[in-house]
């Protein structure tokens, strides 16, 4: 127990400098306003569950690119007009899952809008590519910073706002976004760059202090960064110029959401002291939960659930 404190004071205390390329902002300024110029084309379908209380619907909508994008969007079958609405995201290599990951919120009055990432479940990804197509998503155009997997993923979780905002059903002043692992860094990147977003919970997220992150993995998707720069060290350079621009540690300051982190202390894929580092960067009003003995997989424990499903009531009602 008195390693674990020690290695939490230290990991509370560290403040990593960030990595801003000088046309950071301008970049996802552009970004933003490229997508803009991309139509959405919201489609929903009824879809049949065997949870008699719940109304199902299957959304497609598209991507920054015009990558078809899909999720499943359910809400109480006798709630009121005006439902308040979580976006979940998966983690890496997954999907959306099933309509019964989502009961507990369903129980609570929640509507929620569970979305297959690019390339993952249903989702296409039309993106062209043109480095790093090595069976992993995480190295996808690691070279060239505006065609990136995960400036694109970003931006996708933006314009997934955008689609249920556009629903009559939910009210967009109390829209929420959780996720964890690859999905909770997905959450971080899309309350950086847009403020609808009331309360944020990102569980053992991904992409934070990139840097250190590469170096203390033992196990994740950062592997394959790790793999490419091995064959490819002429190009180490660019790629953590790229990683600078989905690093979180330069994305935290510009949430404005009440967020909710989680970090594990034996979590030997988003590193615990990595998280700290990005955790200590957010300006806003914050909470992290620290499990001392767990791993990766710690978010899923039912105390953890129960603890979320009270902070996002006190959120967003």
């Amino acid at each position: 127990m008195r390693e674990y404190l020690r290695q939490k004071h230290l990991y509370e205390a560290y403040v990593p400098d960030q990595t801003k390329p000088v046309d950071f902002d301008e970049f996802w300024k552009k970004a933003l306003a490229q997508s803009k110029g991309v139509k959405l084309n919201v489609n929903r379908s009824p879809l049949k569950t065997a949870m008699k209380s719940v109304i199902a619907e299957k959304v497609t909508f598209h991507g920054t690119d015009g990558t078809l994008l899909a999720g499943v969007w359910v809400r109480p079958r006798h709630s009121a007009a005006g439902v308040p609405c979580l976006l979940r995201f998966h983690g890496y290599g997954g999907d959306r899952g099933s309509i019964t990951q989502d009961a507990h919120w369903i129980l609570q009055g929640y509507s929620v809008f569970s979305i297959d990432v690019r390339g993952h479940g249903e989702s296409g990804d039309a993106s062209p590519y043109a480095h790093g197509n090595n069976g992993s998503w995480v190295t996808q155009g690691i070279l060239e910073p505006e065609h990136y997997y995960y400036r694109q993923v970003f931006i996708d979780g933006v314009r997934a706002l955008d689609a249920v905002s556009e629903f009559p059903e939910v009210d967009a002043s109390r829209i929420g976004l959780l996720g964890g692992s690859m999905g909770g860094g997905i959450v971080l990147g899309i309350a950086a760059l847009d403020s609808r977003p009331k309360v944020v919970i990102s569980d053992v997220p991904n992409l934070c202090d990139v840097g250190l992150a590469i170096y203390q993995k033992m196990e994740g998707s950062l592997q394959f960064v790790e793999r490419f720069m091995a064959r490819r060290p002429q190009h180490v350079e660019q790629v953590f110029q790229t990683l600078a621009y989905v690093d979180h540690v330069n994305l935290a300051e510009r949430i404005s959401a009440r967020i909710r982190v989680s970090a594990a202390m034996r979590d030997f894929v988003c590193p615990p002291q990595t998280i700290f580092g990005m955790y200590n960067h957010l300006k806003t009003d914050k909470t992290i939960k620290v499990f001392p003995f767990s791993g990766h997989d710690a978010p899923g424990s039912p105390l953890h659930i129960e603890e979320t499903i009270a902070f996002v009531k006190e959120s967003l009602g």
